[in-house]
């Protein structure tokens, strides 16, 4: 998410590039540029919140997984088990392939929800 150290420079260009604009532009056309740039400065916002639901749904989607493989470790071979033991740690520690395992399902429930 965009922390308000960003923002304030996101800010600080669209004001520098307002100051930028010919002069011969029209009120209208930079009110029309000025509204282009909060679009996008809020387009941001919400992918960088998207972002951070991504991540935490991926969170409890391999905790979620844990505990259902931590269930089932018994019944599965030992090579399987031992595989899985490796896994069996924070979804933050995982490597980046791992991670990219549980964003498949947490991006299938953002797509439910179509967020």
């Amino acid at each position: 998410m965009m922390n308000e150290g960003q923002a304030y420079k996101l800010d600080t260009v669209s004001l520098r590039a307002t100051d930028n604009l010919q002069k011969s532009w029209t009120m209208a056309t930079k009110l029309a540029v000025l509204d282009r740039i909060e679009e996008l400065r809020e387009r941001l916002l919400k992918v960088s919140s998207n972002n951070e639901l991504l991540e935490k749904l991926s969170d409890i989607e391999h905790q979620q997984w844990m505990e259902w493989s931590k269930s089932v470790a018994p019944e599965v071979s030992e090579e399987r088990r031992k595989r899985w033991e490796k896994l069996w740690i924070p979804y933050a520690d995982l490597s980046e392939e791992m991670k990219e395992e549980d964003r498949k399902y947490a991006r299938k429930v953002l797509e439910a929800f179509k967020i």
